[in-house]
């Protein structure tokens, strides 16, 4: 384990047998390369509802990237991951490892972080909050 490695906990929704989805905690261990939570709505606000992100490279392994949605009339709506062995690519929806739902398309923003070419917190006019 580098330095940079730590453990990770992330929620996600499993599949029940009956159609519908329960949350369970999975722990990844690995170097988060990345964090973001984009607010949706009229006002922008974290009430409107939005999609927090995480970008994780796992130890000795593939990549790990993270969402979890939500809106103002669900407080969790929907949360999984997916498995990639090249970093993500911005613009491409990513079918969930546990409840083979797509992702909302990954933020160019994310990546840009994760290369590093996004320093600091600021929020950009989309409404994303770093």
């Amino acid at each position: 384990m580098s330095d940079k490695d730590k453990d990770t906990v992330l929620t996600i929704n499993i599949l029940c047998t009956d159609g519908s989805t329960m949350p369970v905690h999975i722990m990844v261990r690995g170097e988060e390369l990345a964090t973001l939570t984009e607010f949706q709505g009229e006002i922008s606000s974290e009430i409107d509802g939005g999609t927090q992100w995480g970008l994780y490279h796992v130890t000795k392994g593939p990549y790990l990237l993270y969402w979890r949605t939500w809106t103002k009339h669900h407080a969790f709506e929907n949360a999984d991951y997916a498995i990639s062995g090249n970093l993500p690519e911005a613009g491409v929806r990513y079918l969930g490892v546990s409840t083979s739902s797509l992702s909302p398309e990954v933020p160019e923003t994310l990546i840009n972080i994760a290369k590093g070419e996004n320093n600091g917190h600021h929020n950009n006019p989309s409404g994303a909050v770093v």
